[in-house]
């Protein structure tokens, strides 16, 4: 439900041109092969990472990841999910990264159902390929979504 919730806001707010992943599709840039025009593989072509940037994401793209429980009382349950956003340069990591907080958490006046519970810096995946990954935090209530 959490990522279903993610998905949704962020699919919602980001231009069609920035993929957003789910968990279980953490390993689509890492198979990407090439394509030509006419979306046919290019026999010795680019593949990996790096090739899916050039061509399915050259502002980045989205990576959720699965939500990790971190506490419950039995009613109220906290969920930690990591949302990350890779980019071909770090400038642009971060500031997709920062589109994406404001997305999820909204702004001191008007807050959404998120809360960032650790912070990130850009990172270096590869040459070409930079990461930033904050970890965002939600509640449920009785195993339903609470508040936003």
């Amino acid at each position: 439900m959490i990522v279903a919730d993610l998905y949704a806001r962020l699919r919602a707010a980001l231009p069609e041109t920035v993929p957003v992943l789910r968990p279980e599709q953490v390993q689509v840039p890492a198979e990407w092969q090439e394509e030509d025009a006419q979306g046919e593989l290019v026999e010795g072509g680019a593949r990996g990472q790096l090739a899916y940037l050039q061509q399915q994401a050259p502002q980045g793209y989205v990576q959720v990841e699965t939500p990790v429980p971190i506490r419950t009382d039995g009613l109220v349950a906290s969920y930690a999910v990591a949302v990350a956003t890779i980019a071909p340069d770090a400038a642009l990591a971060q500031d997709l990264g920062l589109r994406v907080r404001r997305i999820l958490c909204g702004h001191s006046y008007a807050p959404e159902a998120y809360r960032e519970s650790r912070p990130a810096v850009a990172q270096p995946l590869q040459p070409g390929a930079w990461l930033y990954r904050p970890t965002y935090e939600r509640v449920t209530l009785d195993g339903l979504l609470a508040g936003g």
